[in-house]
């Protein structure tokens, strides 16, 4: 719901902390394939959409040495 609202406000920012926060819970770290792959993908394009900031620039540098981010293959 938090993920929609933001997105209704055009915070993508936000997006992509609440994604965070989703690709933070056990069960979505461990599922590569199907959820925690989705998780990453939304982190990442809503951290790009997201205008730049010293908050933006932080999580998208965070994200950028996380382990499993280089097991993603986007598309």
């Amino acid at each position: 719901m938090m993920i929609q609202h933001a997105l209704h406000h055009g915070q993508y920012l936000d997006v992509a902390k609440y994604y965070y926060k989703v690709w933070e819970t056990p069960s979505i770290k461990e599922d590569v394939n199907d959820k925690g792959k989705a998780a990453l993908e939304h982190i990442a394009y809503y951290l790009v959409l997201a205008p730049h900031s010293n908050e933006q620039s932080d999580m998208l540098n965070h994200l950028y040495i996380d382990p499993a981010l280089t097991k993603l293959e986007l598309q």
